[in-house]
């Protein structure tokens, strides 16, 4: 593929707004849905979404193209999240998919931006600027982005690179997650060519033609990334997006920015344990609440051999919810999963397991549990009536020793120390006791 205006190469025309290789697309039915400034949409409607809980905007100002900045929505299957901001180095509306083009181009005819082509090492063009005033409630900002580019993968790794900025009074926060890089094309990619001298690609997701299966025109894009940056509270921070081609003023690029996620509150929603109910039918009492922002959605991610009953509420409310698991079977055991997601976006996940031992002709019961969450951390050991008499609890090899258990006592065993990060949990509970007794045992967060 040509880069039309380098090196040499002449172009006969280019207009402020032409499409080189395509035109802007319409908006589809199905998809990403795009609104640029061209419509009744202003810069003060952008900045306006992207307010959440606990801070305040004001003083908003737009540098660059009309078609280079919008709203967006259907994006939770393409980008990441539903809905929010759209800011481009192109035509906004160039994101709409599927991929068709490998170098589809909004020439717009604008100027750089200088703190972009600072952190990007190249001359800047065609910048879309955004920025405005903020008025925190706590001195800790956070939002969610993603990057997207049609500069993938053919000039990753080169002079071309397109680059973002989110500078919170001044300072970059828009940063490659665990270094101080800026997010661009050469910091994040799969390499040029794809699968060589790739920067960071567990954060980066490939779309390029042939085989693109990802609904976006973008040849590439990242993963959803977060940015926490300080700020002061209950004073006026200043706020500048920014986004801009390197080297030349072709092949777009665009940032997303999720709705409502500019917000002060970081904090998950909780969900504990907090009954079990021998029954039959056995059940499970779990308790989430978010005392911040208040929850949004509470979803039954996870039913093994169970149900769920998950009580009505309001969007926003911080009154703790009780959420009630049944098991199906009472002779196996059975796992729920609850996603938890508060207004502000925090989300929380929980997946108890809830199951059985009975004593029968041998010596002793027992039962293997893999995969675990590292936060899967407590046993609560529920003895039946006629119970056993002793527990054995092995956790990736640590054994833990429960003895002198009576008939329907509740024991809770907290095995922390011996988990390890990830999903890679292994547990085996062991119980000992006369025939025909029993043990329920539920392993939680």
């Amino acid at each position: 593929m040509l880069r039309l205006g380098l090196r040499g190469l002449v172009v006969a025309a280019l207009v402020v707004g032409l499409v080189l290789g395509s035109s802007p697309r319409p908006a589809l039915a199905a998809g990403l849905l795009v609104q640029d400034l061209t419509s009744a949409v202003t810069a003060t409607n952008l900045a306006q979404m992207l307010a959440g809980p606990g801070v305040t905007i004001s003083n908003v100002t737009y540098v660059g193209a009309q078609v280079a900045a919008g709203q967006f929505s259907g994006g939770t299957g393409i980008i990441g999240f539903e809905d929010g901001v759209i800011l481009s180095s192109g035509c906004a509306k160039n994101v709409i998919g599927p991929n068709a083009s490998n170098n589809i181009t909004c020439n717009n005819g604008t100027a750089g931006d200088a703190q972009l082509t600072a952190l990007a090492g190249f001359p800047t063009f065609d910048a879309a600027v955004l920025e405005f005033d903020l008025v925190p409630n706590q001195s800790t900002l956070a939002f969610d982005y993603v990057f997207a580019s049609d500069e993938y993968n053919e000039f990753a790794n080169t002079a071309f690179n397109d680059v973002f900025a989110f500078s919170v009074n001044g300072t970059n926060c828009a940063l490659v997650p665990g270094t101080s890089q800026p997010v661009s094309i050469n910091t994040i990619n799969g390499g040029n060519p794809f699968g060589t001298n790739a920067k960071h690609p567990e954060l980066f997701r490939n779309n390029a033609l042939p085989g693109a299966t990802i609904n976006t025109e973008m040849d590439g894009l990242t993963v959803v990334l977060s940015c926490a940056a300080s700020v002061t509270a209950n004073a006026t921070n200043h706020i500048k997006l920014a986004v801009a081609d390197g080297s030349d003023a072709v092949l777009d690029s665009n940032v997303f920015l999720k709705a409502h996620s500019f917000t002060t509150e970081t904090t998950p929603p909780s969900c504990a344990l907090t009954g079990v109910i021998a029954g039959p039918p056995k059940q499970l009492q779990i308790t989430v609440q978010d005392t911040g922002s208040g929850l949004n959605s509470v979803v039954a991610s996870t039913l093994v051999n169970a149900t769920a009953s998950i009580p009505a509420f309001s969007t926003g409310t911080t009154s703790a919810l009780v959420v009630t698991a049944t098991k199906i079977d009472q002779s196996i055991g059975a796992q729920v999963g609850l996603t938890v997601t508060d207004v502000a976006g925090n989300q929380t996940v929980c997946d108890p397991v809830l199951t059985t031992l009975v004593r029968g002709n041998g010596q002793s019961s027992s039962e293997t549990f893999k995969q675990l969450a590292a936060a899967e951390s407590k046993i609560t050991l529920l003895n039946g009536t006629p119970g056993m008499d002793k527990v054995t609890i092995v956790v990736n090899g640590k054994r833990f020793r429960v003895d002198d258990l009576n008939d329907g006592t509740t024991k809770t065993i907290d095995v922390a120390s011996a988990m390890h990060a990830g999903n890679t949990n292994t547990i085996v509970v062991t119980a000992h006791g006369d025939r025909g007794t029993s043990l329920t045992i539920v392993i939680h967060d």
